[in-house]
């Protein structure tokens, strides 16, 4: 027996978790749950088995055992796989980016066949909470004595990302760091341009650091510090000085984000989007002041899992100036419903909203209806509620002598309540001119039209030659954009 401060193991041999490691899908390949490889090793002849890094949600990462793989998709499995895995000093790096099936999962379902091996479990979280989060799983899961180990799979290479948890945890015993910070990834990103990864394994086998202990705290800052060493010997452009400077976005910005990005942005009314490393926009925001509050994101340290995933995740930022405030509101509206971004919460509610519409039918009679609002259909006016519509068409109904039965306002078979109360001139009993109650239908509409009447709303410009232009018609906005002040005289 082996005695690990503490941990007794039945020998020094523990698998690692992503050759051998319990947490993958069931597949074709992973039968049993556990890597390929672990169908041909008897694990209960390992001191322990160690658990692939699991978080709170499921994740893909960079590489994940899908249920199924073909015979025809084995080379791009082996690829991948090979990929996925570097060969290091004293082991193996993988860079699956904690593929795995989720915390809650693995308890259900493959916790219970590792019965019979010591078992090691790897936590793997992006904040404070996440990882206070995953320990009530784990005491709330797990029995006294049925785990062997927790490891907490945390990386202290990004700075910022670290900084915030201290700073936050100071804070509620009363003290305020107010050190400077140095983030190592965008340092090594200015000083050895051109690596395709910049995660503190590959600088070191790049650089050739040699390090024992990786993915541990200790082995994590000795392999930090021998990094920083090797960035002050290379630094002929005097990038840690600029970095140090106060202001100096290098300080604070997220490790993938280029200060230009933020450097370019005016402290004007606009809107602005965050992109993930694939472009893809994950949040709009608007501001008064675009380059303030953009700033504001990065450089505050509020330790939520939201916070946290979002700065995690930009690559990139963009804008669009809006002139003014009103401009802004409505422009960031229309962009979140039309992009759906990941991280924008408010106003992605879905709006049940109605509208009336008309069409023709087969005898040629001009059809009155309310109906759900669609891209493809266009009502002569809309409500928030259908109850709003149906009052309005009654009273059109009535108004104009159309029937209740044309309008759909009555659907049952018997005789029209417009003819009993004699507004219905009797076209549904066919005793009125077709084209005679098409006028009254078309004077209606024009009715509608002229209860929701066009509006243009003018304000600043973006700049002194142009005027803001927002189009509001049919109780929504039509149009918006910018017009010359010229073209107003």
């Amino acid at each position: 027996m082996i005695d690990l401060n503490g941990i007794q193991l039945r020998n020094r041999l523990v698998t690692s978790s992503s050759l051998l490691g319990y947490g993958a899908p069931k597949g074709r390949f992973a039968i049993t749950g556990l890597s390929p490889l672990a169908n041909f090793v008897d694990l209960r002849r390992f001191g322990a088995v160690t658990v692939r890094t699991v978080t709170e949600q499921p994740r893909e990462g960079h590489f994940t055992l899908r249920e199924s793989w073909g015979v025809t998709s084995l080379p791009e499995f082996f690829r991948l796989y090979r990929g996925a895995l570097q060969e290091a000093d004293g082991g193996w790096l993988n860079a699956f980016g904690w593929s795995n099936i989720g915390v809650e999962r693995y308890f259900d379902e493959y916790f219970p066949r590792t019965s019979e091996q010591n078992r090691i479990l790897s936590l793997g979280g992006f904040s404070a909470d996440e990882f206070s989060s995953l320990v009530e799983t784990v005491n709330r899961r797990a029995k006294p004595g049925e785990l062997a180990a927790v490891e907490f799979n945390v990386s202290c290479h990004n700075v910022n990302f670290d900084f915030s948890f201290i700073a936050h945890q100071l804070s509620q015993h009363g003290f305020k760091l107010q050190s400077r910070k140095l983030c190592t990834v965008r340092l090594s990103r200015k000083i050895f341009e051109g690596h395709q990864s910049y995660s503190l394994g590959n600088l070191c086998r790049t650089l050739d650091i040699q390090i024992e202990d990786r993915h541990r705290a200790m082995g994590d800052a000795e392999a930090t510090s021998i990094l920083f060493h090797k960035l002050l010997e290379h630094d002929r452009q005097n990038h840690i000085e600029s970095m140090l400077k106060k202001g100096s976005g290098d300080s604070y910005l997220p490790m993938n984000l280029s200060s230009n990005d933020l450097e370019q942005m005016p402290n004007t009314p606009g809107v602005y989007y965050f992109h993930d490393s694939k472009g893809k926009i994950i949040y709009v925001g608007k501001a008064k002041r675009l380059k303030k509050r953009v700033t504001s994101h990065f450089s505050n340290n509020d330790v939520s899992k939201k916070k946290q995933d979002l700065i995690r995740m930009v690559s990139k930022i963009s804008f669009r100036e809006c002139g003014n405030e009103l401009m802004m509101g409505v422009f960031e509206s229309i962009e979140i419903k039309r992009l759906w971004p990941a991280f924008n919460r408010s106003q992605k509610k879905p709006e049940n909203r109605f509208g009336i519409c008309s069409y023709e039918d087969m005898k040629g009679i001009i059809r009155l209806g309310i109906v759900k609002k669609k891209k493809h259909l266009q009502p002569h006016t809309s409500f928030p509620l259908q109850v709003d519509g149906q009052r309005l068409l009654n009273k059109l109904a009535r108004e104009h002598k159309l029937c209740p039965k044309m309008c759909f306002l009555q659907k049952e078979q018997v005789a029209c309540v417009g003819v009993e109360q004699t507004f219905c001139e009797g076209i549904c009993e066919h005793t009125e001119d077709i084209a005679s109650y098409n006028t009254k239908v078309k004077s209606a509409i024009s009715e509608m039209i002229h209860y929701s009447p066009t509006l243009a709303v003018f304000g600043e410009g973006r700049e002194n030659t142009e005027l803001t232009c927002i189009m509001i018609g049919r109780n929504d906005f039509l149009a918006l954009g910018y017009v010359p002040k010229e073209a107003l005289k």
